[in-house]
């Protein structure tokens, strides 16, 4: 990338992104008005509402295929829109190509791809096309297949070696079906452990993890009520963050970050765009109920992205769930919300103008609809509905005490203030010196704590059984510091387990949690002040 744009990586896969959010609002403005016939109105509201959704502006800084591979998607169902409308084999080749790079590039396009194969088996059945369908899912299926397959032998060509196998999906699976430290069915760390614990042998780790959704599945059929209540939270977690993460995680304000950012990170702006999140949310919602109830006149191929986002929501009932994977299932909704919104206000218009007698200007029913509706979408989140439709079963949460606040500290055994906890090469250790060369930083993520040593950056994660390590990891693992006592705290990994240490070796290790056990005490000593630097 630096090589064709003659700057910086980071800075040109940014731009990229960029270039990619432009990108998909083009082909969904294209896609509403000429495709499903809505017209350049809608298709104009539905761009400018999509430029108002936050996940999708704020995570083009966010260096993943999330957008790439979006960008990659909605074209491919665009140009497979024009395939069924003129049946020229351009478009056909245009989106197998488009969802074969999607794909590649994140595997949970991969929903995409199904859906649009459903799309070729329903426009079989609606103009019995057979020799075009069988030929176009042919060319599908070889194609997302070959691109995988030469993508994989091209590596191995440059590289010299085999591709391993890696974490088996199963893995991914048995962790969506877990309790964990963020929340239920979200990352909890089991598919490294479970890898690293048979010694990266996909097949026993496949084997463990197999083994693991089957108790899973026994708990939840002896259990029903712990099912309901365990999908009920898992579901909640995902999809009803509005922001998905971008600003729920944004806790911490840089050092050599302008002011703007930093009020977006942590400060006042933050407070301002979570709020317009949540209301940007029901709006999407409310928009989408308007269609489904009042809109008569849908194209053949239109309701494509309700069933990828059907799709989106059965796949991560079962697999690790997270709100940051929701949010281009909720991107895709826009355009049905708009074209509900402009259902609900016409027809506030018409029940304001039928009382009014024709005595007041068109204009004005329009205002007065809108008016109404931004009121009423303003009101809702805080009317205290939300909060009696959720379903919780147990008779009282478990509430987690709240986390340290994010800042510089040193943590030491509560036995002996003169050892530190601290990395060396490739473990977590013990050692003596001056703390302010064992200073870790504690931030915020989710719920809890994450342990990142200074200035390597790297953060206390887990390994293997007993083990931890310091490793530089996209997503972080987060740690839950129950108090014990004056600057003493436990370091919990869940419920049952605990970060122990060994004045005899100096060792650090995970055990069985023992509340009262001394070598599970840790002294956590505030060091710096509010703004961690990177």
């Amino acid at each position: 990338m630096s090589f064709l744009f003659g700057i910086d990586n980071y800075i040109a896969w940014r731009l990229l992104n960029v270039v990619s959010v432009m990108a998909i609002f083009f082909i969904v403005w294209k896609m509403v008005g000429e495709l499903w016939g809505k017209g350049k109105r809608a298709a104009f509201y539905t761009v400018v509402c999509s430029a108002c959704f936050l996940p999708m502006i704020l995570y083009t800084t966010f260096i993943y295929g999330d957008i790439y591979g979006l960008c990659l998607s909605v074209a491919a169902i665009y140009f497979q829109l024009k395939y069924f409308y003129d049946r020229k084999y351009r478009w056909m080749l245009l989106s197998v190509l488009c969802i074969s790079l999607a794909v590649q590039l994140k595997m949970n396009y991969l929903i995409m791809a199904i859906a649009m194969a459903g799309l070729i088996v329903y426009d079989l059945f609606l103009h019995r096309y057979w020799k075009k369908a069988i030929m176009y899912m042919a060319v599908f299926i070889i194609g997302i297949a070959g691109v995988r397959e030469g993508t994989d032998a091209l590596l191995e060509n440059i590289v010299g070696m085999e591709k391993a196998e890696g974490v088996p999906k199963e893995a991914w699976i048995a962790m969506g079906l877990q309790d964990g430290t963020r929340a239920a069915g979200n990352y909890n760390g089991y598919n490294l452990k479970v890898y690293t614990e048979n010694e990266y042998d996909t097949s026993l780790a496949r084997e463990e993890s197999i083994e693991s959704i089957k108790k899973s599945i026994r708990e939840f059929k002896n259990n029903p009520g712990y099912a309901v209540n365990f999908f009920a939270k898992k579901i909640a977690s995902q999809w009803n963050n509005p922001d998905s993460m971008i600003l729920s995680n944004a806790t911490v304000k840089w050092d050599g970050l302008s002011w703007l950012v930093n009020s977006v990170e942590a400060g006042g702006l933050r407070s301002v765009l979570r709020f317009f999140s949540d209301i940007f949310q029901v709006w999407i919602l409310l928009g989408i109920l308007c269609y489904i109830l009042w809109e008569k006149n849908k194209s053949d191929y239109e309701w494509i992205f309700l069933l990828v986002f059907l799709g989106g929501f059965v796949f991560h009932l079962f697999w690790e769930a997270g709100s940051r994977y929701a949010f281009p299932y909720y991107f895709l909704m826009i355009p049905y919300s708009c074209i509900g919104l402009f259902l609900l206000e016409q027809k506030l218009e018409k029940a304001v103008k039928g009382r009014a007698e024709g005595k007041i200007p068109v204009h004005k029913y329009r205002l007065a609809g809108i008016g109404l509706l931004i009121v009423f979408v303003v009101i809702l989140p805080y009317s205290g509905i939300f909060d009696k439709v959720v379903i919780v079963l147990e008779e009282e949460e478990k509430r987690q005490p709240p986390g340290i606040e994010n800042g510089y500290y040193s943590i030491s055994p509560a036995g002996d203030s003169e050892l530190y906890l601290t990395e060396a090469g490739e473990d977590v250790i013990l050692m003596h010196g001056d703390d302010s060369v064992q200073i870790v930083s504690l931030y915020k993520l989710y719920e809890n704590q994450v342990i990142r040593f200074m200035p390597s950056q790297n953060t206390l994660e887990l390994a293997g059984g007993e083990e931890v390590y310091p490793a530089n990891l996209e997503g972080s693992f987060e740690w839950r510091l129950e108090p014990a006592g004056d600057n003493k705290y436990y370091i919990l990994v869940d419920d049952k387990t605990a970060l122990s240490y060994s004045l005899e070796d100096w060792s650090v290790r995970l055990k069985k949690f023992q509340k009262g056990d001394t070598m599970q005490i840790w002294t956590v000593d505030r060091k710096g002040g509010w703004n961690i630097g990177r």
